[in-house]
């Protein structure tokens, strides 16, 4: 066995050996001197000629050996079975008795060799080549047989192809062989085209000659995009072609393809024209987006200047009529009789009426700019916040005898929300009840958590006019009134409702409207409420310390004052309020003249107005705090003196730039006087 390790003419796998002997024990030996050879061996030992027969149909073998003389036939009967079954098994004949004559025919009839019995070396020589030249023939059958299906497949793919497939001459340029696709795409007959030169397809225009062509097509995986052949009629058509060298018959050839691209290269040239006419409308209609964006950046810009230049005009001679007024209501300026003080109160509460519609167009403004924060608080208390909604238009509801109720569902303690916009949304809400119910009439206010749906809902009902079913649409938009004619008998902006829908929107929640002509109305504000997160925050907040009681207010006060102010109605305001309570005041007319005041004469408190003349107010705090810091590093300390931003700049980051400037507090005129001495004490302290 370990012959066959060393012996590479020796198959390493089992041979299937079927041998024809009547003598098994000759058959016996001769397996044995081929395993000693280093055969590794299958064998089916037969005798009679119906077994041969019978093994031979029903399994293949690698090789026959057979004995010459059987009892009954011979090998060469064997061999002729073999033959007639088209088995093509070679046959050794391992035999004693035959001649060397005889042995030559039966060579001469298809027996692959002889051996002699008892010549094991002759033997093993006789049984490698034999299964040497099997292997060779055996491959041989098998690259025909690949060859053929090879050349099915081509024929078939050749024929049935939609690309047109040309097969070219590789010296002459002459086209052997077409498919049906090139005859029908090129409009030739098969035997014009046949023979015909492959350059005759090229356009007469293309500058190459026909060796040229040839050559580029001989270029191994050629590849031609979109070009232009020639139609047999005459016409052009487009196609990209593909070219590589093959083996053909008895050399080689070209075999081209070519695909008919025509309807994509019109496809493909309708849409560069369609891009091209896309990518002007683009630039047409950005320049016209950019000039609508840059009317609407100005437009915007312009509103936006108007409404500061407006809110500063307006809240300039406001902060005199309501200071001036809380004045004289507070007696500093000396006692009134009841007359004068109804005057005063009206003076001052119209003052107010114009402030808040002052105050709704601005939040308006913001809300629709998207500029309008929420301050909310996680733990509102719905209660106080109702309490208080109600307390701003009791002495109006007074007047008019009307009934005011209330009902809030005992379930409802807390709510996440913008507490002085919800005050907001519920007082336009009240107020709007107020002025619409007529004397003796009812106004109220219910509260009732839905907590299937976590909402809480605020509803405002009266038992006024009402409102017709077509105008019902009208209500929140802006500057919109349900009764607009010059005969109307209610005053007021179309603000409120407009305010009171976006800021509901701001929470999350909305708003809805009952209403039927002469009996009533109800509004219904709903806004997102948590019930668990509700006990959460009432737990934490039962367990807090009770708040220290609020100080008494302070009625005489002392101080040295600096108001940089331009106008000299509201400098005699703040000055007369302020002095009447023992402040002592200093005035600066303009922010340099501010700057100075403060070097030469050094405030405890500095009122700084920002829009004044020669030097506004945000470069005056800039230089104060400078001028305080060269003072600190001088002398190693010098505290700031507090500065509050007194002014009628009430848009949107107007605070954050005054507090950003350097101010400690920031004051929108028209200011309550009470309010700004709170606010002074507070920075003295």
């Amino acid at each position: 066995m370990t012959e066959n390790s060393q012996n590479p003419n020796i198959p390493k796998n089992p041979i299937r050996v079927l041998y024809v002997e009547d003598y098994p024990l000759d058959a016996e030996l001769t397996v044995y001197q081929l395993e000693e050879a280093g055969f590794n061996l299958e064998y089916d030992l037969v005798a009679a000629k119906d077994d041969f027969i019978e093994h031979l149909k029903s399994r293949e073998y690698d090789i026959i050996l057979t004995d010459y003389k059987l009892q009954g036939w011979n090998g060469f009967d064997a061999l002729q079975i073999k033959n007639k079954l088209g088995v093509d098994t070679p046959i050794v004949l391992v035999t004693g008795t035959i001649g060397d004559e005889y042995a030559v025919e039966c060579i001469k009839e298809g027996i692959s060799d002889y051996v002699l019995k008892g010549n094991p070396a002759r033997l093993r020589l006789a049984v490698e080549r034999v299964l040497k030249e099997k292997a060779v023939e055996d491959e041989r059958r098998r690259l025909e047989n690949s060859v053929r299906e090879s050349e099915k497949q081509f024929r078939m793919i050749f024929q049935s192809a939609m690309d047109v497939i040309l097969i070219i001459d590789n010296k002459t340029g002459l086209i052997l062989e077409s498919n049906p696709a090139a005859r029908e795409v090129l409009g030739y007959e098969k035997e014009k085209l046949h023979g015909e030169h492959v350059s005759e397809l090229f356009p007469k225009t293309l500058p190459q000659s026909r060796e040229e062509i040839l050559k580029n097509l001989r270029v191994y995986n050629a590849v031609f995009e979109s070009r232009e052949f020639l139609r047999a009629d005459g016409s052009i058509c487009i196609m990209d072609l593909t070219a590589t060298m093959i083996q053909w018959k008895e050399g080689k050839a070209v075999l081209a393809t070519f695909r008919d691209v025509s309807e994509r290269v019109r496809m493909e040239k309708l849409l560069r024209e369609e891009r091209a006419s896309l990518a002007r409308r683009v630039r047409e209609r950005t320049a016209e987006l950019s000039l609508a964006n840059a009317e609407l950046f100005r437009a915007a810009r312009l509103k936006n200047e108007f409404l500061a230049n407006m809110s500063h005009e307006l809240r300039t001679p406001l902060n005199s009529i309501l200071g001036r007024s809380e004045t004289l209501l507070e007696g500093l300026l000396g006692q009134q009789n009841e007359k004068q003080l109804n005057a005063l109160r009206g003076i001052y509460e119209s003052g107010g009426h114009l402030l808040d519609l002052i105050n709704d167009i601005l939040d308006l403004s913001k809300i629709e700019a998207g500029k309008l924060e929420l301050d909310t608080d996680d733990d509102a208390r719905v209660s106080e916040i109702c309490r208080s909604s109600l307390n701003i238009i009791k002495q109006i509801a007074f007047k008019k005898h009307l009934k005011i109720t209330k009902h809030t569902d005992s379930a409802v303690k807390t709510l996440k929300c913008d507490i002085r916009r919800l005050k907001q949304i519920l007082v336009n809400l009240l107020s709007n009840a107020v002025k619409f119910t007529p004397e003796g009439g009812t106004v109220g206010l219910e509260v009732i958590g839905a907590r299937d749906r976590s909402t809480v809902m605020f509803t405002v009902h009266d038992t006024g006019t009402g409102i017709a079913k077509d105008d019902l649409d009208l209500l929140f938009q802006p500057f919109v009134q349900v009764d607009a004619g010059l005969s109307r008998e209610q005053e007021g902006t179309g603000l409120g409702l407009a305010m009171v829908m976006r800021l509901a929107e701001m929470h999350g929640g909305g708003v809805s409207v009952e209403s039927e002509k002469g009996k009533g109305s109800r509004f219904t504000v709903s806004l997102p409420w948590n019930p668990v997160e509700e006990k959460l925050l009432i737990a934490r907040t039962e367990t807090k310390p009770p708040a220290k009681a609020a100080p008494a207010p302070i009625r005489e006060h002392s101080g040295y004052i600096l108001l940089a102010e331009d106008n000299e109605v509201n400098i005699e305001t703040l000055s007369g309020y302020l002095t009447a309570l023992g402040y002592q005041i200093v005035v600066a007319r303009n922010g340099a003249e501010a700057v100075e005041r403060v070097i030469e004469q050094r405030p405890e408190i500095i009122l700084m107005d920002i829009q004044m003349p020669k030097m506004n107010g945000f470069e005056a705090i800039r230089l104060i705090r400078e001028f305080e810091n060269q003072q600190s590093k001088r002398n190693g300390f010098y505290s700031a003196i507090p500065v509050i931003a007194l002014t009628a700049l009430a848009m949107q980051g107007d605070r954050e730039k005054c507090l950003a400037a350097g101010a400690d507090e920031y004051v929108c005129k028209p200011v309550s006087l009470k309010e700004l001495v709170e606010t002074i004490e507070r920075l003295k302290c």
